[in-house]
């Protein structure tokens, strides 16, 4: 007779776990379905890739775009990936100090997340604003 052993139902149970989790982050905190274990990559073109950031800074009568600083670029593709509302303003707080730093007259920051999308039937590429957060001087205690 055989012994039933439980832990031979340790690496599907963490296999279901990893892909739930994946799931769940997927829908509720918009995680690139391309990350988190999950199998999301086979069934959406939302990757990294699709997604990009489109940033403005305000100074009296001025408004600009921007690109990511070379040494935020890491830290803005892990906001792409996993773009949670705390993650996005952190990213335009600090990049808001940054540009203050740089340019005394700056008094806001707005940061847009923007996602491709395919059209239904004819795969015409949309994009669409997924999240857009704003950081002012007052978020820095100035």
């Amino acid at each position: 007779m055989r012994r039933w052993r439980p832990l031979r139902l340790v690496a599907p149970a963490l296999l279901v776990l990893v892909a739930s989790l994946q799931i769940v982050l997927a829908t509720l905190a918009d995680l690139s379905p391309w990350l988190g274990g999950g199998f999301g990559m086979f069934a959406t073109i939302d990757s990294r890739s699709e997604r990009h950031l489109v940033l403005y800074v305000d100074s009296p009568g001025l408004t600009r775009q921007i690109r990511v600083p070379e040494d935020f670029e890491d830290w803005a593709t892990r906001v792409r990936v996993l773009p949670t509302r705390s993650r996005l303003r952190a990213f335009a707080k600090a990049l808001l100090a940054r540009e203050r730093a740089r340019i005394p007259g700056v008094t806001r920051v707005r940061l847009e997340l923007w996602r491709n999308r395919r059209a239904p039937g004819t795969l015409a590429p949309i994009e669409s604003l997924a999240r857009e957060v704003h950081a002012e001087a007052h978020d820095l205690g100035g």
